[in-house]
């Protein structure tokens, strides 16, 4: 479970977790691995999608504001 939330937290869902609880050390420190590496790029590469979205969507509203 331990490993679970440390995923989860990180902004992985629980289906990209699964795979990479072999990726912690037996004190659930996460440990670097290519499989680990890349999901995390994954995520920052949707979080920084998302946060563009959202700019062109704030922005959207302030056009009626002049």
């Amino acid at each position: 479970m331990i490993r679970i939330r440390i995923l989860l937290g990180a902004g992985l869902t629980v289906e990209d977790s699964r795979p990479l609880l072999h990726c912690f050390s037996e004190s659930n420190r996460p440990v670097a691995r290519p499989a680990l590496a890349a999901q995390v790029h994954r995520v920052v590469e949707d979080l920084d999608r998302q946060e563009a979205r959202l700019s062109r969507a704030r922005a959207s509203p302030m056009v009626l504001l002049g």
